[in-house]
């Protein structure tokens, strides 16, 4: 981790050592941009529900969870809209639907790294209650 505290800066590096198995078909570039639209799912400032920020933390291997999940969704068919639906042999007949929604369980089921996100991400997603504003109780009746 380098620059603000409490952020994780990406490192191309580290991400090779947890995936090696991507770094023949994610550039540094992509891999970058990838982990810029990884923040969008998951917040990167020190204000993330996510706390721990240290290099090789949680949040950093959330983030790179994200990040493979994105590069394995975008080495699909760059022409393809959505996931195969549909399928014939005899004059070649696919059929492509838009998939789940972003930020959905279909949407991570779609990759390994992604249903390990989402089991990993699971306690962030039950209830939390937030504390309200209460009116201050005042003793004696007001006229």
């Amino acid at each position: 981790m380098s620059g603000t505290i409490g952020v994780v800066t990406f490192n191309y590096s580290a991400f090779g050592a947890l995936f090696p198995e991507l770094l023949a078909t994610v550039t540094p570039a992509q891999a970058q941009a990838y982990f810029s639209r990884a923040t969008l799912q998951l917040d990167n400032t020190p204000n993330s529900i996510v706390q721990d920020a240290s290099p090789g933390g949680l949040r950093e291997t959330l983030l790179y969870l994200l990040v493979a999940h994105l590069a394995v969704l975008g080495q699909r068919d760059a022409n393809q809209v959505g996931r195969i639906s549909d399928a014939a042999q005899g004059t070649v007949h696919v059929a492509f639907d838009a998939g789940p929604p972003m930020g959905t369980s279909a949407w991570f089921m779609q990759t390994r790294y992604g249903a390990e996100y989402w089991q990993a991400t699971a306690v962030y997603r039950t209830f939390q209650p937030v504390p309200t504003w209460q009116p201050f109780a005042r003793p004696y009746p007001t006229p």
